[in-house]
């Protein structure tokens, strides 16, 4: 069963700091083996009021792997740069959803 993270950034206050960001939050993504699914700058609202600037969605073996990644220091010290730059939201994401 695969796990996923959703990573969705309502706004990017600094670019230069978000891009630092995104450099440390690839390299803990490497180092758990996650895979980039979709990475968006744009959405479209269907329905609802949820319309993110920015959009990525990572792939991990498993939802374990995914908590494992989100709580890793890797990872939070990247998170420590976002804080500083954006506002934004993690979900995990567990597959398959029974009884959907």
């Amino acid at each position: 069963m695969k796990g996923y993270v959703l990573n969705s950034y309502d706004k990017v206050l600094d670019m230069k700091k978000f891009l630092k960001y995104k450099e440390l939050a690839r390299q803990a993504i490497e180092k758990y083996n996650g895979k980039t699914v979709c990475r968006a700058v744009s959405t479209e609202v269907i329905r609802g009021n949820w319309d993110p600037e920015r959009i990525i969605l990572i792939e991990f073996d498993s939802p374990a792997i995914a908590r494992e990644f989100c709580v890793s220091e890797e990872y939070t010290k990247a998170n420590r740069v976002s804080a500083t730059c954006t506002t934004n939201c993690v979900h995990i994401v567990i597959t398959p959803a029974e009884n959907f």
